[in-house]
């Protein structure tokens, strides 16, 4: 980034449009004297298997670092963005008369996850905070073509 230019990487291009003066180009990380700070919540699928990996949210992390950005482990005034991974899904309720500890302990669990889930993306929009689900994360920092 210069003083009067700056000059970018076009990550992905549509070979059919072209690029023209006034189009905007967004670098989601990107300030030589800035360092964003991400809060990444959740299970993430980047090969869209259907199974949510740690290796996946290991690959949005380590994408996060070579983007130059940080890692938090709190939502607090300091974080730039909050990266959320697949909201988790709540099983229905055994029921009482065919109890079961361990789907019992998997439905509170569920539960519990949601509810946090649902508090970082409320704390979010309070803070005004960005939320990128994966897709748009992947998008923005060019890892692959929707």
């Amino acid at each position: 980034v210069g003083e009067v230019s700056s000059t970018a990487r076009i990550a992905r291009h549509d070979a059919v449009a072209q690029i023209i003066e006034g189009d905007k180009i967004y670098n989601l990380v990107y300030d030589r004297n800035w360092q964003p700070v991400f809060l990444v919540h959740g299970r993430f699928d980047i090969d869209q298997t259907g199974r949510p990996t740690r290796a996946d949210r290991r690959r949005i992390e380590t994408i996060i670092h070579q983007w130059r950005g940080r890692l938090s482990k709190e939502m607090n005034y300091e974080v730039d963005y909050l990266v959320l991974g697949v909201a988790p899904t709540v099983p229905e309720r055994p029921p009482e008369d065919d109890f079961d500890s361990e789907k019992e302990e998997r439905w509170f669990k569920a539960r519990e996850q949601l509810g946090v889930y649902q508090q970082l993306v409320a704390r979010a929009q309070t803070l005004s905070i960005p939320i990128l689900n994966q897709n748009r994360f992947l998008e923005l920092t060019g890892y692959y073509q929707r």
